[in-house]
């Protein structure tokens, strides 16, 4: 820790430099009087050159704001019409798939019921024939079993 008294040293120090260059700038500043006038001028000048800029671009800002406000309730809106379009086209092509199918599933019933009676056609063709072989294995068995007549007679 610094003492008491070097703390007040460099406090006076700190004052007289502070001091000095306050009186400096001040002779500075009374002396640049007229110079500072005209500076003040140019400033004002400007200043008002900037006002006006400032002034021009927020009217240029509003005006590009509504414009873009425009565009964007006109997007909007054809967002919105390209939802609703998009929709009812996807309604229509699920009833237009949905219709397709649907008869497409009655011609399938109606092809698989004739193949159906086709097969039970079939079956009881199949199950004629079956009767029919076991009539005619019946029927070659009895004719085996019967005495057979020679073609010439034999001699005794």
């Amino acid at each position: 820790m610094r003492k008491p008294a070097q703390k007040m040293l460099l406090l006076a120090v700190g004052i007289v430099v502070a001091t000095t260059l306050i009186i400096g700038c001040e002779a500075e500043n009374l002396s640049d009087t007229k110079s500072n006038t005209a500076k003040s001028k140019l400033v004002a000048a400007e200043n008002r050159q900037l006002r006006k800029e400032i002034k021009d671009l927020k009217k240029q800002h509003k005006k590009e704001l509504k414009q873009q406000e425009g565009l964007l309730t006109k997007c909007q809106q054809e967002k919105d019409a390209l939802v609703k379009l998009s929709g009812e086209g996807i309604r229509d092509l699920m009833d237009s798939a949905l219709n397709d199918i649907t008869e497409e599933v009655a011609r399938l019933r109606e092809v698989n019921e004739n193949l159906k009676s086709q097969v039970e056609e079939l079956q009881r063709e199949n199950d004629n024939l079956k009767r029919l072989i076991t009539q005619l294995k019946k029927e070659l068995e009895e004719l085996r079993k019967r005495p057979t007549i020679p073609d010439k007679p034999q001699p005794l």
